[in-house]
């Protein structure tokens, strides 16, 4: 992924942090944080690296999310009290 000053914005949003949080969590002042939002100052590797595997998680939380009304329509029509993200992958083709 390229980490255009948008794409850090957004990640940073959809971690729901404030740039003083996201500053924190990398280890780097807000200052930086807003310079690299405004396209000002280029991200070293390090901040990439940790920025790649943030994204990462995000996404990653984002389909386990979109998957919860598919789960809960699971087990209305199986009458479970739970199941497993593997069992609804297993079963998604066929609904």
């Amino acid at each position: 992924m390229e980490w255009t000053p948008k794409a850090i914005r957004q990640l940073r949003l959809r971690l729901g942090w404030s740039a003083a949080e996201f500053g924190r969590r990398l280890g780097c002042s807000v200052d930086l944080v807003h310079r690299w939002e405004n396209g000002e100052m280029a991200l070293d590797p390090e901040a990439a690296n940790t920025m790649h595997h943030l994204f990462a998680q995000v996404e990653q939380t984002a389909l386990r999310t979109s998957q919860l009304p598919l789960a809960e329509m699971v087990m209305d029509r199986e009458q479970l009290s739970q199941v497993t993200h593997d069992f609804v992958q297993r079963l998604e083709p066929k609904l």
